[in-house]
């Protein structure tokens, strides 16, 4: 018996050491440079993912190796503009990464969606409710919510408030708006709440447990039979998810059913509703089919994700900087002519303000919501990017928050300095190129143009009617960003003292 034992633990250790000098030394990618622990396992990361690191430590290898960096056996990160167009371009064929199957459920949503055909129709059918003319017509709708908001700020009378849980509050009524002429038809009355409602609680709970299902299956599978009722509840949280998607789209058909005839509805899950995606039929024909019930509720909690935590932690971060530096007066400087109506600008007198764009430009720039990688899978027969040949079935990535920080692009790049972004055309162009806070190509945020409307509607309203602070509650690093793929503060919040002027 021992015999077989020593067998059996010789036979592991010759299959470990093979692993080990393969990926080391005979791998196609033994070349690329990085952290020699890197070449053996990628489970390094794990830990360093679970403490919210992973993107400032892959920026800490770039800064270290260069913009071609091996992060794993078979993962490499870049940081050259010339890879951005192969990785994300309009006619890219990479593939969202495996990676994304942890994100997925049954069916597949748009943000886990691989197949290229069937992302580019569902696509198309939600872009609509994005289009830059249909947001211009619930502009009206939008301003309502930041009265909302200004209403909020007014309440605290000028003592500390948490901004962050302030402003996610607001853009999760933004995607819920009790008018039906948004996305859901319904609102989640966040403002008028003293607590952020079970939605934000669930969101947050989802990002945990879907963390921990990805980097630890085994161990997620184990803990899911603790007793714990913490625990349990936790771990239910995308459940939870999909059934506030089903309990909307049931509460809609009601109101649809009990409203006038004829009567027009413009939102998102009326368009879902009514509309058709093409598909491949078993024989490869092409059919259109209607979206089912089980997708259309998958897709309101993908939008209302989406939606919320994104244009909050612009908006935090972004009201953060300008509560310590000069740009704040810079800008109500450049406010002072724009007449408001009920404390709100019409965007079309903003949109085009030059030091308005530029902050919100270099706040992204900054302080990405998304700051991490987006991994795509090198497709068959393999490619050559940035000099090295990539294999079939690698994992490659770039982060917004390397490219967007190039000190060859952005002159001393962790400065925040909105005159970056008032040069000449030629500049503006090499840096657009490498900022990539909504990704590029046919997977770019389907929500930019909204989240810019909110973004300049809510700055313009605030900056003009309130001399913004940092809270003497705040201490230094507080502000320091961790990720578990969207951007949080580290210590969780962002208390700044909002003064009438």
């Amino acid at each position: 018996m021992y015999l077989y034992l020593a067998a059996g633990l010789c036979a592991i250790l010759v299959s470990a050491t093979w692993r080990i000098i393969s990926n080391v030394f005979l791998s196609p990618l033994a070349s690329i440079p990085g952290p020699f622990l890197a070449k053996i396992t990628s489970k390094w990361l794990i830990l360093v993912e679970m403490s919210g690191n992973r993107t400032t430590t892959i920026h800490k290898l770039h800064n270290q190796y260069g913009p071609t960096v091996r992060v794993g056996p078979n993962e490499v990160s870049f940081a050259d503009g010339n890879v951005i167009k192969e990785l994300y371009g309009q006619s890219s064929d990479f593939m969202k990464a495996p990676v994304y199957d942890q994100f997925s459920q049954h069916p597949v949503g748009i943000f886990s969606m691989q197949n290229k055909a069937e992302h580019r129709e569902r696509r198309k059918l939600l872009s609509h409710a994005f289009a830059q003319s249909n947001l211009l017509q619930i502009e009206p709708v939008i301003g309502d919510t930041v009265k909302q908001l200004l209403k909020k700020i007014n309440g605290t009378m000028g003592q500390p408030t948490d901004a962050l849980v302030l402003l996610r509050m607001f853009a999760l009524d933004v995607v819920g708006n009790d008018t039906g002429e948004l996305f859901l038809g319904k609102s989640f009355s966040a403002l008028e709440s003293i607590k952020p409602p079970t939605f934000i609680r669930d969101l947050d709970a989802y990002f945990i447990v879907m963390g921990m299902k990805g980097s630890f299956p085994w161990l997620f599978e184990i803990a899911s039979y603790f007793p714990s009722t913490k625990w349990q509840e936790l771990q239910q949280a995308p459940k939870r998810l999909r059934t506030y998607g089903e309990n909307a789209l049931r509460d809609y058909r009601l109101r649809q059913d009990a409203g006038p005839k004829g009567a027009k509805y413009k939102d998102l899950l009326h368009k879902m509703l009514t509309s058709h995606e093409t598909v491949s039929t078993p024989s490869g024909k092409p059919t259109e089919v209607p979206m089912t019930d089980e997708q259309i509720s998958l897709e309101i909690g993908n939008l209302v994700f989406a939606g919320t935590d994104t244009t909050s932690t612009t908006l935090t971060y972004l009201f953060w900087q300008l509560a310590q530096c000069k740009w704040q007066e810079l800008l109500r400087d450049e406010l002072a002519i724009t007449q408001l109506v009920d404390g709100i600008a019409t965007f079309g007198d903003i949109d085009q303000f030059p030091i308005l764009n530029a902050v919100i430009a270099e706040s992204l720039r900054l302080f990405p919501a998304a700051p991490a990688s987006l991994q795509r899978e090198t497709p068959a027969g393999g490619r050559e990017l940035a000099g090295y040949f990539i294999p079939a079935g690698t994992v490659v990535s770039m982060q917004c928050y390397t490219t967007q920080r190039d000190g060859a692009i952005f002159h001393d790049p962790e400065t925040f300095d909105p005159t970056r972004w008032m040069q000449s055309p030629e500049k503006l162009t090499d840096m657009n190129l490498y900022q990539m806070p909504f990704s590029k190509g046919t997977r770019a945020c389907l929500g930019k143009n909204l989240a810019m409307m909110e973004l300049k509607l809510v700055v313009a309203a605030v900056i003009k009617q309130y001399q913004i602070k940092v809270a003497d509650s705040m201490k230094p690093g507080d502000m320091n960003m961790k990720d578990h793929f969207l951007t949080l503060p580290a210590c969780g919040r962002c208390d700044l003292v909002f003064t009438p002027l």
